[in-house]
C-alpha cells in the first residue's frame, strides 16, 4: 500500500482541496492518506485539531500540539504510515491524473533507485506538468 504524508500548518481549507484532488485522480481508494497537523492554531494562537470532514476512510490525522516544522512533522507521519511505499508531499500539491499507478510503477521499475521521493507544489491556476519549464526530479538518496 502507498502512504501519502501531508504536514500541513493552519491551512485546512487548501488541505481539504488537495485531497479531493488525490482522490479524485488516483482512480482507486487504495491508498492512505496521513495528514500531520504541525502546530496550526486559530487566531488567538491556540492549538486547533483538524477535524476533516472528508468521505475516505484511509485517513489518519496526527497532531502536533506545537509546531516544530516540516522535517519533524514527515517523520511523525511516516512513524503513523502504514504502507510499504511512503510519499512525502507538501500541503500545497494537486496531482496529475494517474499518480498513484505512477508511483507504484516507478517504485516497481527502480526497486533499488528510489529511496526518497518528495512532491513539489504545484498551484491550482498552474497544474500543466507537461509544460517545458517545470522541473520534475525522480529519488534522492
Amino acid at each position: 500500500m502507498v502512504s501519502v504524508i501531508i504536514p500541513v500548518h493552519n491551512d485546512e481549507a487548501l488541505l481539504v482541496e488537495v485531497i479531493n484532488n488525490l482522490l479524485s485522480t488516483a482512480h482507486t481508494n487504495k491508498f492512505q492518506i496521513v495528514v500531520v497537523n504541525d502546530g496550526s492554531v486559530n487566531n488567538v494562537g491556540r492549538f486547533v485539531p483538524f477535524n476533516l470532514d472528508i468521505p475516505f476512510c484511509h485517513i489518519k490525522t496526527v497532531d502536533i500540539p506545537r509546531q516544530k516544522g516540516v522535517g519533524y512533522a514527515f517523520d511523525r507521519g511516516v512513524e503513523a504510515a502504514d504502507g510499504d511505499i511512503i510519499v512525502l508531499m507538501g500541503a500545497d500539491v494537486f496531482t496529475d491524473d494517474n499518480w498513484l499507478n505512477n508511483v507504484i510503477d516507478a517504485v516497481a521499475t527502480f526497486p533499488n533507485d528510489i529511496g526518497c521521493s518528495a512532491c513539489v507544489g504545484l498551484s491550482p491556476e498552474i497544474r500543466d506538468m507537461k509544460r517545458p519549464e517545470r522541473r520534475v526530479r525522480y529519488g534522492a538518496d
